[in-house]
């Protein structure tokens, strides 16, 4: 009877103190040796006042498994926590690389539009001048760093004069970009030409400015999916 007695008192002992440690553990506490040290401790007094010392020791077993819980708990949610920090920089960082892959994209087309040249000649001429020079020496600086672009010459003569005479015209305008391109260092396997005259003129008789659009070399850059004629110089 008094085992037995026992018995029921160590078990109440457990229960108490299980319900104890559990309301406590519902409460919003910063620290958690204060919360552990409290979990425990409450358990232990309900379990002696029920149970004696073996009750102290349930409830204190209890208290102990319990507190570690909130621990637990405490740490997960410190995960979350960090988590939905992490995700957030990591938007910010996504973010941030969009614009700078804008900005890129921006001063490459700046670049390319700086380049879009075409190289103009004077009547009868068949030499690139300075100015057209120092355009074809910033075209070898950009295919240089971009080896696998491709570039297409197409040469062109205003209407004046007899259809072979401005054919053979607009052939040697063409190889002398090209010659220009070689001697930088261009490969030739990356230049293709093509000759026109003057089959292609728009301009009306007379109209000096229209002649000197045509009297001109325009230069096509191509190269896979990525450069597909990326400019026309």
């Amino acid at each position: 009877m008094i085992r037995s007695t026992t018995m029921k008192k160590m078990m109440a002992a457990s229960v108490l103190g299980l319900i104890c440690t559990l309301t406590f553990a519902q409460a919003q506490a910063a620290e958690w040796t204060w919360k552990k040290g409290a979990t425990v401790g409450s358990a232990a007094i309900a379990g002696a006042a029920l149970g004696g010392p073996v009750g102290l020791v349930v409830g204190v077993a209890a208290g102990d498994y319990l507190g570690n819980q909130v621990n637990q708990a405490d740490q997960l949610d410190a995960v979350q926590s960090d988590l939905t920090v992490a995700q957030q920089e990591a938007e910010q960082l996504r973010i941030a690389l969009h614009n700078a892959q804008v900005a890129i994209h921006q001063y490459e087309t700046l670049a390319l539009d700086t380049l879009q040249q075409d190289v103009l000649f004077r009547t009868a001429g068949d030499a690139p001048d300075e100015r057209a020079t120092q355009r074809l020496k910033a075209l070898v600086s950009y295919l240089s760093v971009n080896p696998s672009v491709k570039v297409r010459l197409d040469g062109y003569a205003d209407p004046r004069g007899a259809d072979a005479y401005n054919l053979a015209l607009s052939q040697r305008r063409v190889d002398s970009v090209r010659r220009f391109l070689q001697d930088a260092g261009i490969h030739e396997d990356r230049i293709s030409l093509n000759a026109y005259g003057d089959r292609l003129s728009k301009a009306e008789k007379g109209d000096a400015d229209a002649y000197a659009l045509e009297r001109v070399v325009t230069i096509e850059l191509t190269g896979g999916s990525d450069y597909e004629a990326v400019a026309v110089y």
